[in-house]
Parts: structure tokens; sequence; C-alpha cells
């Protein structure tokens, strides 16, 4: 019998997939207090804390990398009233 993958490997491949069909990707990183929306079609994210504005972010940033392999996956309706 063989074992399922993990839940984080399910979220990343599920993130990298919708990524590569150009949807924008919200996702939150608890650890951070951040969240972060992928810009379609480009290696750009914007970042945000609670209550902050949004900056823009470097896709190669541990925030960034660390969320997509740990985070959550939430809704833009959630991001923006982050």
């Amino acid at each position: 019998m063989t074992k399922s993958k993990p839940t984080t490997e399910r979220l990343f491949d599920r993130i990298v997939n919708k990524l590569r069909a150009g949807q924008t990707v919200f996702l939150r990183n608890d650890f951070y207090g951040r969240v972060i929306m992928s810009i379609p079609g480009t290696h750009d994210y914007r970042a945000k804390s609670q209550g902050g504005s949004e900056y823009k972010i470097d896709s190669s940033t541990d925030l960034v990398i660390e969320t997509m392999d740990e985070g959550i996956e939430i809704s833009e309706r959630e991001y923006l009233n982050y």
C-alpha cells in the first residue's frame, strides 16, 4: 500500500498549478503574521501585515518560500481584510 503525500505537498502542488494557470493565489503565514498574493504571469508578489499597507516582495525571500511550503490558502477577501 502506498502512503499519500503529506498535506503540505498537496497544497504546494495545488498552488503551483494555479500559478501556472495564471490564477492569483492568496496565502497566509501565521508565523510571520503576513499574507501574500501572487501576481499572475510574473514572479512578483505583494505582502502585508495585519492592518498594514501592501508592499512588493521578492519571490526569493524567506517569507515567500516558507509561505509557499507551509502557508494557508485564503480568499481574496481574507487577503484584503487582513
